[in-house]
């Protein structure tokens, strides 16, 4: 996490690599890190404000992503001072709603944990965003495409446990399901593919 300074400097760095054509970059600010709001909110704050004074973030807009079991640790009233700030979506990292596949990938918390952070960002009057991963347990687990890092322990953890990974068409088939058993009250909400591999440079 960067101090206020190297953060401000930072934003400098990128309007002076953007040049004019800054300006044109007005669909909103993204706040980089897979899981940035999950800073304490005493460090959070200056970041905020810089964005607020260097970038307009007021009218842009900020998103960022949080995991929904670090997320939890913020209030809703917390949220709410964010959005003034420019706080617009967040992107919870639910990656699965399976207990068991969150504790067997050594996820942090529960479901449940991730539908507190969820109702704690919308009471505030910000949008969310949920993330789930499909194929992450492989045909043995329910939920959540998986982009495996060989360097990574989760494949060795897969091998140990005998879990036999998902080809594409039963991926396909493990979505299909998931989004018909969504029950929503009101217009459901839009759904979107997630490729890390179009993010690694």
């Amino acid at each position: 996490v960067k101090t206020p300074e190297e953060f401000r400097q930072h934003v400098s760095g990128v309007l002076s690599y953007l040049g004019a054509s800054a300006s044109l970059r007005s669909r909103g600010i993204f706040l980089g890190a897979a899981n940035a709001l999950a800073v304490p909110m005493a460090r959070l704050l200056p970041i905020f404000e810089t964005l607020l004074e260097e970038l307009d973030a007021a009218r842009r807009g900020v998103c960022a992503f949080v995991d929904g079991f670090t997320g939890v640790r913020k209030t809703s009233a917390e949220y709410r001072l964010l959005s003034h700030f420019g706080l617009r979506r967040v992107y919870v990292g639910l990656e699965s709603g399976h207990d068991p596949l969150l504790a067997f990938v050594r996820k942090p918390g529960t479901a449940a944990d991730a539908a507190e952070t969820v109702r704690a960002i919308k009471s505030a009057g910000v949008q969310a965003g949920v993330i789930v991963m499909i194929g992450l347990g492989g045909a043995q687990f329910y939920f959540s495409d998986l982009v495996e890092v060989p360097s990574a322990s989760y494949p060795a953890m897969v091998a140990d446990a005998q879990i036999r990974p998902l080809d594409g068409g039963e991926r396909r088939q493990q979505q299909d399901r998931i989004r018909a058993g969504l029950r929503f009250a009101a217009a459901p909400p839009q759904f979107a593919t997630y490729d890390i591999r179009e993010f690694t440079y």
